[in-house]
C-alpha cells in the first residue's frame, strides 16, 4: 500500500509541474504575440509641435528623424532630442512624448542669443549658458554683452563653448553670472561681463557703472543685491557699484 501511495504521490507532482510549465509557456507565448503585435500595431500617424521658434515645424521633425509609420514602441526620446538641439542651436530644451496609439509631441523652448565673445579671429553669439549660437560679425560687440577673458576657446554652433581645464572655472562663472542677469532683466544693459580674473570678476552696467562681483561664490546672491541697488540710481549717477562683500553694498561715485 505504501508503494501504491508512493507512486501515485509521484505521478500527481508530475503533473502538477507538467501543468505549471504548460500554463508558463502559455504565458510566455501571449506576451511574444502581445509585444510583437505592439510594435507592428502602434505607429506614428501624428508629430505636433508645441513652442515657439525661428525653425519651422518641418525643420524641427525632420531634424528629430521621427517618420509617419515608425513604431511607437521602438521610437526612443532622447536620440531624437539630442538630434534636434545638435542642429538647431537656438533650441534650448527639446522633450519628444509618445502619446499612444499614434501620436509624438515635441516640445521646444528657444534660447536667445544674450552675449559674444571673440574665439580666435572670430565673433560668436551665445546663449545664457555659453552655448555657441551662430558665427556674427564684429559689430554683435555693440549689441550684446561682451565676454572678456579667456586666453583660449573653440565653438561649434550647438555646444557650449570649449576651453582649456584650467579655464572651466571662469566658463561656469561666466554661465552664472548671464544666466543670473538674465533673470534680473538687465542683461541687454549690460556692456561687458570680465571673468580675466576670477577672484575680482567685473560687469559693466549701461557703460555708466562697473560692478565689483569678487569671486564667483554666491553671484546669484550678489547680482540679486546689485537688483536692489539699481532702481535707487539716477540718469546722472556714474562710478563703482560694489557688491563684492559677503553682505554690504556699497555705491563710490565718480
Amino acid at each position: 500500500m505504501s508503494d501504491e501511495n508512493g507512486r501515485a504521490g509521484r505521478e500527481r507532482t508530475r503533473r502538477r509541474k507538467s501543468g505549471g510549465l504548460a500554463v508558463f509557456l502559455t504565458i510566455l507565448f501571449i506576451a511574444v504575440i502581445g509585444a510583437v503585435g505592439s510594435v507592428m500595431f502602434f505607429r506614428v500617424s501624428e508629430v505636433e509641435i508645441e513652442g515657439e521658434s525661428r525653425y519651422s515645424d518641418e525643420q524641427i521633425i525632420a531634424a528629430s528623424g521621427i517618420e509617419m509609420g515608425d513604431s511607437m514602441v521602438l521610437l526612443r526620446s532622447a536620440p531624437s532630442e539630442d538630434a534636434i538641439r545638435s542642429d538647431m542651436p537656438y533650441i534650448g530644451s527639446v522633450i519628444v512624448e509618445k502619446q499612444y496609439p499614434g501620436r509624438v509631441i515635441i516640445k521646444v523652448d528657444e534660447k536667445a542669443a544674450v552675449a559674444c565673445m571673440r574665439v580666435g579671429n572670430e565673433t560668436w553669439l551665445l546663449d545664457s549658458d555659453m552655448k555657441a549660437l551662430e558665427e556674427t560679425d564684429g559689430l554683435a560687440v555693440k549689441k550684446y554683452t561682451f565676454i572678456k577673458g579667456f586666453t583660449s576657446a573653440e565653438a561649434t554652433a550647438g555646444r557650449r563653448i570649449s576651453v582649456d581645464e584650467d579655464e572651466n572655472t571662469k566658463l561656469r562663472y561666466s554661465s552664472e553670472v548671464l544666466s543670473g542677469l538674465e533673470e534680473l532683466g538687465i542683461i541687454g544693459d549690460v556692456t561687458l561681463v570680465d571673468v580675466s580674473n576670477i577672484s575680482g570678476i567685473t560687469v559693466h552696467y549701461q557703460d555708466r557703472f562697473r560692478v565689483k562681483l569678487g569671486t564667483g561664490e554666491n553671484i546669484q546672491h550678489k547680482l540679486a543685491r546689485l537688483g536692489g541697488i539699481i532702481p535707487y540710481l539716477n540718469d546722472d549717477d556714474r562710478g563703482v557699484i560694489d557688491v563684492s562683500g559677503d553682505s554690504e553694498s556699497y555705491f563710490i561715485p565718480d
